[in-house]
């Protein structure tokens, strides 16, 4: 078998690919090497003319040999590498450029991520893929590419992932009131490669964890929390604001019984300065401010009530 250049007919190699024919069918496989070998033969991936030369024919026109049409996909055996610039932390404002290393020009190549197309894979006809993140949302995103040599599938290249970011978001998430001797926790949104800087007008850090910050409250007033933090994309300053309140110590009275339908009044002191709970019996258990529901089963008059105002308090049995 020779292999003839499509253009001028010359030959490039004789014998060089492995061949076993099968006597009875006729059948002739063709074993090709390996894209990185394929050169050691003089060849390159490409279309060529196959000339299958017949011997003991019995035709003289058959020792002349057919001519048929072969093309030899070569992609590397090497997965080839993604170099992605700027790094692997980029801003949602611009176009991210993912560069494939080595280049094959006769070749194209399939990509495939969770941030195009909805993942199915498409080719690209240049290199490097540009990627616009322009809006993207804040998230980490990854990408392969596997190359294809005259319809011939190289293997898939590493995964390389991206995290995509914006200006920092310091909207400060945590309770709006709290009692003295809380431990409290507070928490902005993680975005990668931030860096965050918390501060309190009262109570003590505790522990800070990037976009995590824990106080513990011993006075009671006003307390402001700020966070500022930054990276590439920008910076940003969070303000939050909570009471610390006094722990209250409830009493409740004692135990007493009234008839379903019936009001009970149950009275909370706390520094000497008395809170009035009205409360009734009803279907739903609620409470806004200092007013509360008792909740009253069809076949129970005797319930209970834990007057829990913030972090304490007693039970009286109604």
């Amino acid at each position: 078998m020779q292999l003839l250049d499509k253009m001028g007919f010359s030959i490039i190699n004789t014998g060089g690919l492995g061949a076993t024919v099968d006597t009875s069918s006729g059948n002739i496989v063709i074993s090709v090497p390996s894209g990185n070998n394929l050169s050691s033969l003089g060849l390159q991936a490409g279309p060529y003319y196959l000339r299958v030369i017949a011997d003991s024919a019995t035709n003289p026109n058959d020792t002349l040999g057919t001519l048929v049409n072969i093309t030899i996909g070569a992609p590397s055996s090497t997965p080839p590498d993604i170099i992605v610039d700027p790094d692997t932390v980029a801003c949602n404002t611009g176009i991210v450029e993912f560069l494939i290393s080595p280049y094959n020009q006769d070749s194209e190549y399939e990509w495939a991520s969770d941030a195009i197309n909805g993942g199915v894979p498409f080719t690209w006809p240049s290199n490097p893929l540009s990627v616009d993140f322009t809006g993207a949302d804040v998230d980490d995103y990854t990408f392969v590419v596997t190359e294809i040599n005259y319809g011939c599938r190289g293997p898939q290249s590493a995964a390389h992932t991206i995290d995509i970011i914006s200006t920092p978001i310091v909207d400060i998430n945590g309770p709006q009131e709290v009692c003295k001797g809380d431990t409290v926790d507070f928490n902005v949104p993680f975005i990668a490669a931030t860096f965050y800087e918390w501060s309190t007008s009262r109570g003590e850090i505790i522990d800070t964890s990037n976009n995590e910050l824990t106080v513990v409250y011993d006075s009671l007033g006003t307390a402001n929390i700020r966070v500022d933090a930054l990276n590439q994309c920008g910076s940003s300053t969070g303000n939050f604001t909570l009471q610390v309140k006094e722990f209250v110590d409830l009493d409740a009275g004692k135990d007493t019984t009234i008839c379903k339908g019936n009001g009970a009044e149950l009275t909370a002191e706390s520094q000497g300065v008395p809170d009035t709970l009205a409360t009734n019996f009803s279907d739903q258990l609620a409470g806004n401010g200092h007013m509360f529901d008792i909740r009253a089963k069809e076949d129970a008059l005797i319930t209970s009530f834990d007057g829990n105002m913030t972090s304490g308090g007693n039970k009286m049995r109604i």
